[in-house]
């Protein structure tokens, strides 16, 4: 996880990207077990400029599947 003013240019925002390996039916219903998948996540979270008070944090997750074309 990186920490607030550690990214480039966007000092005001913390990033946390988490990779897993997953097969079988965690990548789909119904895949078969052979297939391999990988999900990313990335969570993005940032104060906002007004409203909620000091402390207070927003947070966007993005959540995808990759898969190997065949």
């Amino acid at each position: 996880m990186e920490t607030y003013g550690t990214i480039a240019n966007a000092s005001r925002y913390r990033r946390e990207t988490v990779v897993t390996d997953h097969a079988g039916r965690e990548c789909a219903t119904g895949a078969p077990s052979t297939v391999a998948c990988k999900q990313v996540r990335v969570a993005v979270s940032y104060r906002p400029v007004s409203g909620g008070g000091r402390g207070h944090e927003r947070r966007v997750d993005l959540v995808t599947v990759l898969v190997r074309r065949t």
